[in-house]
């Protein structure tokens, strides 16, 4: 994913001109260890989302699972209910 996205911004940014640097750029330390920690705390904000989304997933499924399940469960009851009830009432 971290892959894609950077091949993307990659290809966004070749497109644009305007954007390449002419000349050496020179940041303070200071800032630039400033954007190293938001990039850090990106970063793991970004991690958290994707486990969240990854339990999310394991969730539905699970639910999905159940509901699978019931349902099964309740069709096989109205079948043996059927046959009850052509058994009982002769109903054909």
């Amino acid at each position: 994913m971290e892959r894609r996205a950077v091949e993307e911004s990659k290809d966004i940014l070749e497109e644009r001109e305007e954007l390449k640097l002419i000349k050496p750029l020179f940041v303070s330390a200071t800032f630039y260890k400033e954007a190293l920690e938001e990039l850090g705390l990106t970063r793991g904000i970004l991690q958290e989302n994707e486990d969240i989304i990854e339990r999310i997933i394991d969730f539905k499924e699970d639910q999905d699972k159940e509901f699978n399940k019931w349902e099964s469960q309740f069709k096989d009851i109205q079948k043996k209910l059927i046959f009850i009830d052509k058994s009982l009432f002769g109903i054909k």
